[in-house]
């Protein structure tokens, strides 16, 4: 039997994120994964840890989430080795009005400009992310390509009939109040008091969840922290999934409530159209009453769009596996001969 070979997973992203979850389990079926969140080194300097480095050159490539794993990046090409990094988020845009991404002007973008010079591939997760990414002056469109992320259709499924609410998730911080059109979320449901809103997601800050509740109408309920069931529960329960966002690179949450039969209620912004198609209905980010009576009509018309089949074609598990497996097989191809 053929001996796996061995890869550096890294990443300073919350490491019970579903993307990260997600890309560790499919990577385990063909190799052997070595998980290192950076925030053990600190990702500005762990490209001066000796014991980074150790621990990257006893793997035979490196797999980074997002722009932030850069010192594995550098090192690994240093050392001759394949180098993959995902893209996509905060790492590829400059937001500063909602405070958002990195300003192109700081020193830690540089570094991080560098890992996606030296990367052999940087994936990015939508269409929306890919064209962002070749906003960025330095970045070079022969080492990127659009994978999208995926879905377990056979986990996030329908079941029963839906209930005349409104879902959206995130995690809980001050961020997320204008990012994840929060804000307006919390306005909009004030508008409706006879439609049930609920706000579901990890509370990262406590105080903003404090503030989250003490603000909220009593139609609007704030579960926090759910586990992987009973966020399933309230996808299959919500008749409309809503994402207010600002910028969306992908938007994880909401192409799992669209597999679960949820009508996608978004903004025009970020990946969201993409992610959407014709199968939901598009506001404005910051118009509470115009979205109060699209919420009104969409819940009067049930006979909208399969958003389910739109993931099924578009944003499967099983798409997503291959396309790893056949980036990770072609950049150990190409390092066969152990130069580049």
């Amino acid at each position: 039997m053929e001996k796996k070979r061995r890869i550096l997973f890294t990443y300073s992203d919350d490491p019970e994120s579903t993307f990260i979850r997600q890309d560790v389990k499919i990577l385990e079926k063909w190799y052997v994964v070595e998980e290192q969140p950076l925030q053990k080194f600190v990702w500005t300097r762990a490209i001066f840890s000796h014991h980074f480095w150790k621990i990257v050159a006893r793997n035979e490539a490196v797999f980074g989430w997002f722009g932030t794993s850069v010192p594995a990046i550098i090192i690994g090409f240093l050392l001759r080795k394949p180098t993959i990094v995902i893209a996509g988020g905060a790492d590829v845009v400059e937001i500063p009005e909602i405070g958002y991404g990195f300003r192109r002007t700081n020193p830690f973008f540089l570094y991080i400009l560098l890992g996606y010079h030296l990367a052999d591939k940087v994936l990015l997760f939508s269409d929306a992310s890919r064209k962002d990414f070749l906003k960025i002056h330095g970045t070079k469109a022969s080492n990127s390509q659009l994978l999208y992320l995926g879905v377990d259709t056979d986990y996030f499924k329908p079941l029963g009939e839906k209930k005349d609410q409104v879902l959206t998730v995130c995690y809980l911080t001050q961020l997320n109040w204008l990012r994840k059109g929060l804000r307006t979320f919390v306005e909009v449901a004030k508008l409706l008091p006879d439609v049930t809103f609920k706000i579901a997601g990890k509370v990262v800050e406590p105080d903003f969840f404090s503030f989250l509740i003490k603000i909220s109408p009593p139609n609007l309920i704030i579960s926090g922290n759910l586990s992987k069931e009973q966020l399933l529960m309230e996808y299959q329960e919500s008749r409309i999934y809503a994402q207010l966002s600002l910028h969306e690179g992908f938007g994880m949450a909401l192409v799992e409530a669209m597999a679960c039969d949820c009508i996608p209620l978004v903004t025009n912004n970020g990946s969201l159209p993409e992610v959407v198609g014709d199968t939901g209905c598009f506001v404005p980010s910051d118009e509470p009453e115009g979205i109060c009576k699209i919420i009104q009509e969409m819940l009067g018309n049930k006979s909208l769009s399969d958003p389910r089949q739109r993931v099924l074609e578009r944003f499967s598990l099983n798409a997503r596996e291959e396309g790893l497996k056949k980036v990770m097989d072609g950049c150990f191809r190409g390092n066969s001969d152990g130069y580049r």
